[in-house]
């Protein structure tokens, strides 16, 4: 009794088998990648910021913010600190590069981020900013004074039991 393979038969049944595996091994590698990518992402930020450093983050942003919205309510008011010595710097022809105003708030100063910190932090959290403007360059045209400047806001939040404080600069 003589058997015949029918080789035509073989080799459609082998056709393409290869493309399935490689796709296979494609898909498994790449959700594994994900999966591993997303875990060590996960694991180093746990590592590198604690729930309480977050928060001194948020508070320290906050406080920023509420600096800022101060000066620019009063810059353009001679009744306020800052508007007094932007104008008198602007009046007396300062010379630039040259400080003009400089300021420091702590937590009686600051209401909104001194409650966030107490909402935050508990009794226990202290927000301090420091704010300063520069004159850069000055700019004399048809005898008045134009000057380009910069304003830097450093926001400062420390918190009873961590040595550690958060220090954030905007500029």
């Amino acid at each position: 009794m003589k058997v015949t393979i029918n080789s035509n038969f073989l080799q459609r049944k082998r056709k393409g088998f290869i493309l399935y595996i490689v796709c296979a091994l494609a898909i498994g590698l790449f959700i594994l990648i994900l999966g591993l990518s997303k875990f060590k992402s996960g694991a180093v930020l746990l590592l590198s910021k604690t729930v309480t450093q977050e928060k001194m983050i948020v508070v320290a942003q906050a406080a920023i913010n509420e600096t800022l919205a101060a000066v620019k309510a009063g810059i353009n008011n001679n009744s306020t600190a800052v508007g007094k010595a932007v104008y008198s710097f602007w009046k007396n022809n300062g010379t630039a590069p040259g400080l003009v105003w400089s300021s420091k708030l702590t937590s009686s100063n600051l209401k909104a981020s001194s409650q966030m910190a107490t909402e935050y932090l508990g009794s226990k959290g202290n927000v301090t900013t420091e704010i300063t403007i520069y004159a850069t360059e000055g700019i004399k045209s048809s005898g008045v004074s134009s000057y380009i400047g910069f304003v830097r806001i450093l926001g400062k939040v420390s918190c009873d039991g961590l040595k550690d404080a958060v220090t954030i600069t905007e500029q």
